[in-house]
């Protein structure tokens, strides 16, 4: 089941999909191979909160919102309903790397 959500700035709602944020933040933050702790650095937020955010705890702020999207130089509203990965992820998935196989 996916998650909606609203969020409220000033006057302004965006509906979205939370599932696909979630999905498109891990798909970003992978393919521009940046680790949790580096990315939430880049953007002024601690790591647990980027975790937060990635994992579907919390909700990002519109700021938070604006930074990300500035970052990877995307729309708000791709970030937020844009399916970005050919197949989104659900839940935690881990790859063995290469090494490994």
């Amino acid at each position: 089941e996916n998650k909606t959500c609203d969020i409220i700035g000033g006057k302004e709602v965006i509906m979205f999909d939370y599932t696909i944020l979630q999905n498109n933040l891990h798909y970003l933050r992978i393919e521009s191979r940046c680790s949790q702790a580096e990315l939430s650095k880049k953007l002024g937020l601690s790591r647990h909160t980027y975790l937060n955010y990635e994992t579907g705890i919390r909700i990002p702020t519109l700021e938070a919102m604006r930074r990300i999207s500035a970052h990877y130089d995307i729309g708000i509203d791709d970030l937020l309903n844009k399916p970005m990965a050919e197949k989104q992820i659900v839940g935690s998935i881990f790859f063995p790397s290469s090494s490994a196989l």
